[in-house]
């Protein structure tokens, strides 16, 4: 560890806020700091151009090295089925590959990402609580938070705290679906597998936890260390971590009809110059999965369609409640009235500002 931890569960604490108690306490965010959605996203961006806080995993990475170590991934080619696959490093200089026979490149990290990650917590209240209009504005300001797994992850720990195991585990399923390297939502998926009993793919979402803390780069190691002791996982062998897609994906298999729907409105979304246009086209395809009866599909495109008016600044707001109330209905029809009445409330607020 490179710093003394403020507070460590000897215990596993409640679901969800393992990681939480185990970050570093440190003073509120700054005056004037914003954490907004575009905050989050350069901390994941290009940290040559953004000040990022890591390193995008190329389509074609064979593997991942940092400073001479391999990662212990097995099924790698799984990474890049996800949104957006980035790696982040602790502060200092890396020499990074992603392939035995390419030059190494050098990353260097200007701001440790567990500080910024710690601030962000204590903007929105915790470890104590989450504060629940701080979450519903960074819902409006991110659109469903459809690109970062860092708010996605708090808000599962905002289930968490309310007891509400199965909406918690979907936020931190989605987080991971965004970026599978992000440690502390698998760590919290890990946690919540090994309590439900389910001791294989606990350990499972332990030992990816372990693999992506690279450098304690998530102030995690001690806290992964004490729920390892606590269900007897301590091992000498030195087994792969598997990843693997599937697992943080929505019930339900995708047809090979559902597949070419998904491929052909996949393609004519990328054709039209204007993003509301995208976004109208990815509902349609979502309304699709709505008939056939695969509401947590729909929702997935209905996402995917939010995201494209990020750029539609001019009447985003009107296409976003029509796209929400549709992810609203969808969640009704699943019986997911906890996401169901989140939807509403962002409605609502995204009405108040047109």
């Amino acid at each position: 560890m490179n710093h003394p931890l403020a507070t460590l569960p000897t215990k596993t604490m409640v679901l969800g806020l393992t990681f939480l108690a185990a970050c570093t306490l440190i003073d509120s965010p700054v005056t004037g700091e914003s954490f907004s959605d575009d905050r989050c996203w350069k901390v994941q961006g290009d940290q040559r151009k953004l000040g990022g806080c890591g390193v995008r995993i190329p389509p074609l990475a064979k593997m991942i090295e940092v400073n001479g170590m391999i990662l212990p991934i097995g099924d790698i080619e799984q990474i890049h089925k996800s949104t957006f696959p980035y790696l982040l490093l602790p502060k200092g200089t890396h020499s990074i590959r992603f392939s035995p026979n390419e030059k190494p490149l050098v990353v260097k990290i200007d701001e440790h990402f567990r500080d910024f990650y710690d601030r962000l917590r204590r903007h929105y209240g915790l470890p104590k609580s989450v504060d629940d209009d701080r979450m519903l504005e960074a819902c409006v300001d991110a659109l469903d938070a459809y690109r970062q797994p860092f708010l996605l992850n708090i808000h599962g720990a905002y289930y968490a705290l309310q007891k509400q195991r199965p909406e918690a585990i979907r936020k931190w399923k989605r987080a991971l679906r965004l970026n599978p390297t992000f440690g502390p939502a698998h760590l919290n998926l890990a946690v919540a597998l090994l309590s439900e009993g389910n001791i294989s793919a606990g350990t499972r979402e332990l030992d990816l936890a372990e693999v992506f803390n690279v450098g304690d780069v998530y102030a995690i190691t001690e806290a992964i260390w004490n729920i390892r002791t606590q269900y007897n996982l301590h091992s000498d062998k030195e087994n792969k971590a598997k990843f693997a897609i599937e697992n943080y994906l929505p019930d339900g298999r995708l047809s090979t009809k559902d597949r070419r729907m998904v491929a052909m409105m996949r393609g004519l979304s990328k054709y039209p110059v204007d993003p509301g246009e995208r976004a109208k086209i990815l509902n349609n395809l979502a309304v699709y999965f709505t008939s056939q009866n695969k509401p947590q599909w729909a929702c997935e495109f209905f996402r995917e369609g939010l995201n494209e008016l990020k750029a539609h600044r001019d009447d985003y707001r009107r296409l976003a409640v029509e796209i929400m109330r549709h992810m609203r209905d969808a969640c009704d029809e699943l019986e997911m009235q906890s996401e169901a009445a989140e939807y509403a409330k962002v409605i609502l607020r995204l009405k108040r500002q047109e």
